[in-house]
């Protein structure tokens, strides 16, 4: 049985739960400078709030999530896991159907799926691109499967928002930022393929999309099982 869980329009920060998990000393704020004038500006597309929703069926405890992420999906997500500590879960996974949305919200996301040993899968048929990506690397298990259309994951520019990003067409991190989302792989992935997924991040521009099928994935470290 499927039922959706409505977002709650309450802001929540990336940095709190991520202190938690990794361990860390306050960051740094973002430095605050006035932006260079945009060298090329990609197309902004919208996309739908997450929606999430839940399946219990015969011991699982799915969650979908579909949608763009926002500073209020890691709030809905947090109250449906809490909703689901009390079952008796012999699966536990998150599918992942994100088109994009912000790199905060991905991280604290990517944070809650770590503290409570969820899977991971992407949604067959779909592409993963970098906020996508970054909640996929949280999982216990990382699952792709094989399909046509192909499920991808794709190292797209860091999108712009509030805390990454500065609205170019090449990715530019700060100090600040750098640090934050080094740290993050860091606690997610084994070390040498949270380095290579960073210098991949680093270098997408909104002109290069660098895209891995899941045999890729699993070569790379990124995916653990491809069914």
């Amino acid at each position: 049985m499927s039922r959706k869980i409505p977002t709650v329009c309450t802001r929540y920060l990336a940095s709190t739960l991520l202190l938690a998990l990794l361990g860390c000393a306050t960051p740094t704020p973002p430095e605050t400078q006035t932006s260079p004038t945009p060298r090329s500006t990609p197309a902004t597309t919208r996309y739908e709030r997450v929606e999430i929703q839940v399946n219990r069926q015969a011991g699982q405890c799915h969650v979908q999530l579909t949608g763009q992420l926002d500073e209020y999906t890691a709030r809905s997500l947090r109250q449906t896991m809490n909703e689901l500590a009390s079952q008796d879960c012999r699966s536990k996974r998150v599918v992942i159907a994100l088109q994009g949305g912000q790199v905060g919200s991905a991280l604290t996301v990517g944070a809650i799926i770590k503290n409570r040993a969820f899977d991971t899968q992407v949604q067959a048929g779909t592409s993963c691109l970098t906020p996508c990506l970054l909640v996929f690397v949280a999982g216990r298990e990382r699952i792709m499967l094989p399909s046509v259309p192909p499920t991808r994951l794709g190292f797209s520019q860091i999108p712009p928002d509030a805390d990454f990003g500065r609205g170019i067409c090449e990715t530019e991190l700060n100090a600040a930022q750098a640090q934050t989302l080094t740290r993050y792989l860091r606690a997610m992935l084994p070390l040498p393929v949270a380095n290579t997924v960073m210098k991949k991040l680093a270098t997408a521009t909104c002109n290069n999309t660098e895209y891995l099928n899941p045999a890729e994935a699993l070569a790379l470290g990124l995916a653990t099982t491809v069914r």
